[in-house]
């Protein structure tokens, strides 16, 4: 079973006023009104695929969050466009901006970055997710797994 299982799936948005970001949300079958997460996408003129902005609701934060592996879900989803949409060496290379409201809650999500989806710090402060990670990522969270 797939972590996906719950979910219709991912449901692009264009997002006509931003040239060139496309926003994905991630939403239940029998729910999809309700957004469980969602995650803005571009190519970056420097970084090449880069996720403008990743947010996951309320309700899903944390180990008592009600569905786990949104996030997971989302970032693989933006690797698999990195695969298709980025070019020569920045094929399967995710480039993003951590984000937080404080200093401490920076250092905590690029922590977190690092630990669960294998993200390194780039010498200009963004996370990037290499290509041979992106490949675990979409593995892990996007394919039907056996059971």
């Amino acid at each position: 079973m797939s972590i996906l299982e719950p979910f219709l799936g991912l449901h692009r948005v264009v997002i006509a006023l931003v040239k060139e970001k496309r926003a994905f949300i991630l939403v239940k079958e029998n729910s999809p009104s309700i957004i469980e997460g969602c995650m803005i996408f571009s190519i970056h003129e420097t970084f090449g695929p880069f996720m403008d902005y990743l947010e996951v609701a309320p309700s899903n934060w944390g180990s008592n969050g009600k569905y786990k592996g949104v996030a997971g879900c989302l970032i693989a989803y933006a690797c698999r466009l990195s695969f298709i949409e980025g070019t020569d060496n920045n094929r399967g290379v995710l480039t993003f901006k951590a984000f937080a409201e404080n200093e401490d809650s920076q250092e905590y999500l690029e922590r977190l970055y690092r630990t669960k989806y294998m993200a390194v710090k780039n010498p200009f402060g963004y996370m990037e997710i290499y290509s041979d990670k992106s490949k675990i990522l979409i593995d892990e969270y996007l394919y039907e797994k056996e059971e």
